[in-house]
This record gives structure tokens, sequence and C-alpha cells, in this order.
């Protein structure tokens, strides 16, 4: 994952989001919660996002997942316009 942490005297981490494949762990720990919550969360959306390609989302699923559930906490999204 191509994220760049940085921490302030907050110990805010922030990150510049990369837009590539992820698996669900990789979108957990950006969203920042467990794979039991974002499986619930995705449910509404299951058709629209379609079956994983194995363990991993592809590019425009994962845009659909961004746009469903918004940019997580503290993500800086850096996406070229389609």
């Amino acid at each position: 994952m191509q994220l760049a942490h940085t921490y302030n005297n907050d110990q805010v981490q922030t990150a510049i989001f990369r837009l590539k494949p992820y698996t669900v762990k990789e979108l957990c720990y950006m969203y920042d919660i467990t794979g039991k919550t974002f499986r619930r969360w995705l449910r509404p959306f299951l058709a629209e996002i379609g079956t994983r390609n194995g363990r991993y989302y592809s590019v425009l699923q994962v845009r659909i997942i961004l746009n469903r559930l918004g940019t997580p906490a503290n993500v800086i999204l850096n996406l070229p316009e389609l």
C-alpha cells in the first residue's frame, strides 16, 4: 500500500491515497474498521461494486467504494478524473 504517513504533535495520521487495486484488509486499514464492519458497509452496494478478482478490488471497484462510503478520515485524495 502506497500511503505516505505523517504525524504531528497531536498524533494525527494523514495519508495520500493512490488509486490502485486494494485488498479488503488494506481498505479496512484506511477506514480504520474491522473486516466485518467493512463488509456490512458494502452490503447495500454489492450489486454495483461486483465481485472481487481474487483478493483485490479493481481500480473501478475502489472508485465506487470511495464514492459510496466517502473518503476515509485523514486521507487526502489525489484521483485523476475519468
